[in-house]
């Protein structure tokens, strides 16, 4: 063990004692854990007689130092340590909030957080729907979703209205558009699927919350992308009324039969006001149910097998309910003598559920 050398008194010695206050009295070192080591190097500023100033330039004026070259020091803990001399305000640019000595305008086209139900937009309702309208054009009318669709439809009806001239006995007149009363309701399933798939596809992919980026209202994406649908069955039903009078033409001059026109405005019109109404409904389910093996399972399901058996049901009972249901509403609406009351009844029901569908839409925090 090394003898301990008893050492000059110090700066901070006791008076009476050797050494400093680190020293015991006969002069050794004091030694421990607990005993605090006197710091070796330069004085600090404090200690050399100089004092903290007040901030000036940008730190006085609540701005903050420039980015670049910005350098910090570590800190005795370990981390990083602000270079800013305490008592500066708080760099408020981060926080959204007026600098110091500046005007401040308040920023209300900034959009926020998806996640939230509909937000302020000052825009017209029309604006904001027709812009969504755009939006899922560029979608609908995608040359490997357009082409297949419309040359899918084009085939059934061609099918279905060669069929109907076969299967005739009659030699007389041929009704041009009859065929396309009985293939509306087929078309109109492929219609209900298609636009089931188009909004439950935008929660399979993702994409709601870059389309609520850009259009915040949610009311007004719903409404524009049906619009987009609108359009989209518009362009089927067209095709079915083409088709089906160049199939029945052909196949009328084949048999010796003249085609007449006599049915053909009523039937254009029952048309084009069905197709429209099975996207509103595929529409509805997709929007409601979200997932697209769902909502096709829904659609297909009730139009196949759930009406039908709640009609055999309600037979039983010597009451007449086919009249009332959506789907069978609307194939009324393209088949029915009278279109009164199919066209009453489906217009209800697509209220009431797509209202229902963007009610729930609007509401619901996540996507």
């Amino acid at each position: 063990m090394r003898p301990l050398r008893p050492d000059a008194p110090g700066p901070g010695a006791v008076p009476g004692r050797q050494g400093g206050a680190d020293r015991l009295p006969d002069g050794r070192r004091r030694t421990g854990p607990g005993v605090r080591r006197r710091r070796r190097g330069p004085p600090r500023p404090a200690e050399r007689g100089r004092v903290p100033q007040p901030p000036r330039g940008r730190a006085a004026a609540g701005r903050g130092p420039r980015r670049r070259g910005r350098r910090t020091e570590p800190d005795r803990g370990g981390g990083r340590r602000d270079p800013r001399p305490p008592g500066r305000p708080t760099d408020l640019r981060g926080a959204g909030l007026p600098r110091p000595g500046h005007r401040h305008r308040a920023r209300t086209d900034r959009p926020s957080s998806p996640d939230q139900p509909d937000r302020e937009d000052s825009r017209p309702v029309l604006t904001r729907v027709h812009q969504a309208f755009r939006s899922e054009l560029v979608k609908l009318l995608r040359p490997r979703l357009l082409w297949p669709l419309l040359g899918s439809v084009a085939a059934a009806t061609a099918a279905v209205a060669a069929g109907t001239a076969a299967l005739r006995d009659d030699p007389g007149p041929v009704d041009l558009l009859g065929p396309a009363r009985t293939a509306t309701p087929l078309i109109g399933l492929v219609m209900m699927c298609v636009a089931a798939n188009a909004f439950c596809q935008e929660y399979r992919e993702g994409t709601w919350r870059n389309l609520l980026v850009r259009q915040p209202a949610r009311g007004a994406l719903a409404t524009g992308k049906l619009a987009g649908l609108a359009l989209l069955s518009l362009l089927v039903a067209a095709t079915v009324w083409a088709t089906c009078a160049a199939t029945t033409t052909l196949t009328a001059a084949r048999h010796g039969s003249p085609p007449h026109w006599d049915g053909a405005p009523s039937t254009t019109l029952r048309l084009l006001a069905a197709m429209p109404a099975y996207a509103v409904l595929g529409s509805a389910a997709g929007l409601l149910l979200r997932s697209t093996a769902a909502a096709l399972g829904t659609v297909l399901g009730w139009t196949l097998v759930a009406e039908s058996a709640l009609t055999a049901l309600a037979a039983t009972k010597g009451w007449d309910i086919s009249p009332w249901l959506p789907a069978s509403a609307v194939t009324r609406l393209s088949a029915a003598p009278s279109p009164t009351l199919p066209t009453l009844t489906t217009t209800a029901w697509c209220t009431l559920l797509f209202t229902t569908a963007t009610h729930h839409f609007t509401r619901t925090p996540h996507l």
